[in-house]
């Protein structure tokens, strides 16, 4: 396994042959290495045999990569490369030269990240995930998972996932990344009722942590179970204007895809963010969108925090991918938008400090070199409220369903605050304060971000962590009930 004395080796290396051409005026050397390893289980039937439920697949995924970023006179030039001769690191810092003398110079570009003076915090991570010998308790889990089946008619499928990520950096600034190491673990699972060809029923569980111990497979199987052993009532409900209660799950879901990108500096510069804007100059004289900090976008029960330093946070961060400390930022309080998240580039273009939300993201989890960084968000929190699910039911206006998870949450288009989506696992219509079974991926929904959150009729008292199968950000979050939803299409 690759060691933080490698990745280290690698950068200094990086950062040697750069300094041998004197056409750089900045550089940034960064090193990568990303262990995936999953226990995956799946229930197969043909007809009326089964076979199992069973561990059916253990795999670990490595990978190991670096990055160069040069300038020269505002032109950025990168190269990214798996190979770690001197030869291919001299070859990957010659073209990162060669493509910012290609490049026209960016009158956006102000610097590349300097240090801020901000201690990092102190964040345990899992040593037993990171020397890579966890296929023995991933396995268990599974088994553990799998113990919770009613074997008459549920099926369950999912993986349990252990993730290491680790880097190392440097830049002309000063900022130095020795070793920066990071674990987590995450058990989703979803189980179904089947009768031959036909899902009957269906329902989610998940769990997640820094650390292995914490995991909770049985949890999440029981969750996901839950659901599934109830028969729905209704295979459809008719199109109309729904308030809706969603399950942490499904607030998650919301958070991960309409949050997430919104508060990121470089969406809005670019426009593509549903959050309030308008265009002004900037110190340098260049006219661009600015966000509308302080002006009121939700209810003011509404506060949403990021904290990459939470113990046991499943994205915790001390550092960012520019090297800088990660801090806990208050995004929306009381309903009044105050922080955004932004990396370095997009902090130094509208004269702020960078604020250690810089981050090197992609559609797998771990820290990826061939990235760039941009805004982004670890833990995002919403704060509960005061009431239990059985006063969400009684405050909650007109007709009603309760989704536990949702589907394909997505934008109608790029920065818009309309969204649709759908109930991927057993959902209810609310008939008469009672919870009605309605089938799964039976409609689908609209809503709108800006319209849901200043028609608030509740939150719940207690949270729960969850988080997207990409896996890069975790929402701890409780229950939401609010009005301005609207059932489109039946399935």
């Amino acid at each position: 396994m690759t060691g933080s004395e490698e990745l280290n080796t690698i950068v200094d290396k990086i950062m040697a042959i750069a300094g041998k051409h004197p056409g750089i005026d900045e550089v940034e050397a960064y090193a990568s290495h990303n262990v995936i390893t999953m226990a995956r289980l799946e229930t197969l039937r043909h007809g009326h045999t089964k076979f199992g439920p069973f561990p059916q697949q253990l795999k670990s995924l490595g990978s190991t990569e670096a990055s160069v970023r040069v300038v020269v006179n505002k032109a950025v030039g990168s190269f990214g490369t798996n190979y770690f001769s001197d030869k291919a690191l001299e070859g990957a810092v010659e073209q990162a030269l060669r493509s910012a003398k290609r490049m026209d110079p960016d009158p956006n570009f102000r610097s590349l990240a300097k240090p801020i003076g901000a201690k990092p915090s102190t964040l345990p991570h899992d040593n037993e995930i990171a020397s890579g010998d966890v296929s023995d308790p991933l396995v268990d889990s599974v088994e553990a998972a799998v113990s919770m089946v009613d074997k008459d008619h549920l099926d369950i499928a999912g993986s349990v996932m252990a993730v290491l990520e680790r880097y190392a950096s440097r830049n002309s600034h000063g900022i130095t990344v020795e070793n920066s190491t990071d674990t987590f673990v995450v058990a989703q699972l979803t189980a179904e009722w089947v009768d031959g060809a036909d899902v009957i029923s269906s329902g989610m569980g998940w769990s997640s942590s820094r650390f292995m111990k914490n995991l909770n497979s049985t949890n999440a199987a029981t969750d996901a179970l839950e659901l599934a052993r109830l028969k729905p009532v209704h295979k459809s409900i008719p199109a109309g204007d729904y308030s809706i209660i969603l399950g942490p799950y499904a607030v998650g879901d919301v958070i991960d895809n309409l949050f997430n990108s919104a508060f990121s500096l470089d969406s809005i510069y670019y426009g593509s963010s549903w959050l309030p804007k308008e265009m002004k100059t900037n110190t340098q004289g260049k006219e661009m969108w600015h966000p509308k900090l302080g002006e009121k976008i939700a209810d003011e029960r509404v506060t949403l925090r990021d904290d990459p330093t939470l113990p046991d946070g499943m994205a915790s961060k001390a550092l960012d991918d520019e090297g800088l400390a990660t801090n806990p930022k208050t995004l929306v309080d009381k309903g009044v938008w105050k922080e955004v998240l932004a990396d370095s580039y997009h902090s130094y273009l509208y004269d702020l400090a960078p604020c250690g939300s810089g981050f090197r993201s992609s559609y797998i989890p771990g820290r990826i070199a061939g990235a760039t960084p941009s805004g982004g968000a670890t833990n995002l929190i919403l704060e509960p409220g005061d009431m239990k699910f059985q006063e969400l039911l009684e405050v909650t206006k007109g007709p009603t369903l309760m989704i536990p998870r949702t589907w394909y949450t997505y934008p109608i288009r790029s920065g818009a605050p309309a969204f649709s989506s759908s109930n991927r696992s057993t959902a209810f219509l609310v008939e008469g304060g009672e919870l009605v079974p309605v089938a799964p991926n039976a409609f689908k929904f609209m809503g709108n971000i800006e319209t849901i959150l200043n028609n608030i009729h509740g939150i719940g008292s207690e949270t729960k962590s969850a988080t997207s199968w990409a896996a890069s950000t975790a929402s701890i979050v409780p229950h939401l009930s609010a009005s301005g939803f609207r059932v489109e299409k039946q399935v």
